[in-house]
């Protein structure tokens, strides 16, 4: 297995983020429902904020500075959603099941992360990511059960 400094494991991990922005301010371009594109801007934004969060997460590393540990759990709808493409016709429903399969996935893959290596500050850089996007992903979940309890 290679072996990555923890700038590169950064590095590696604004790359994944600034990908989310893009793929959020690209689909914002393609969905025609105004509170849909807002959503998908806003979610752009909290990327933007993640990207900042890990320079500064980079320097307290860097101090010695320890990591929150709060968790945040997710609802579990991701599981359960089928995999939806965004096109000009979607809504705001397939908006939110493609960003709980979205934020789902860039968990998995920072939980998975923190396994793979033998550094405690990497690996607390991964789970403090995971938990941001979990962070989203309740977002998307919550947002879907208000949608799906909505009365119409």
């Amino acid at each position: 297995m290679e072996e990555y400094t923890l700038t590169e494991v950064i590095e590696y991990a604004r790359v994944l983020e600034e990908n989310a922005r893009k793929y959020y301010l690209d689909a914002s371009k393609v969905v025609e429902l105004s509170h849909a594109k807002e959503f998908l801007i806003e979610l752009a934004q909290e990327e933007t904020k993640h990207i900042e969060l890990l320079e500064k997460l980079r320097d307290r590393l860097k101090q010695g500075k320890a990591l929150v540990k709060k968790t945040v759990e997710p609802l579990g709808y991701g599981d359960f959603v089928p995999d939806v493409q965004l096109d000009e016709r979607s809504g705001y429903k397939d908006i939110l099941m493609v960003g709980m399969k979205r934020e789902q996935e860039s968990v998995r893959t920072y939980e998975k992360f923190s396994h793979y290596t033998d550094d405690p500050d990497a690996s607390a850089l991964f789970l403090f990511l995971a938990n941001e996007e979990k962070k989203h992903l309740r977002k998307f979940e919550t947002a879907y059960d208000d949608l799906i309890d909505a009365p119409y």
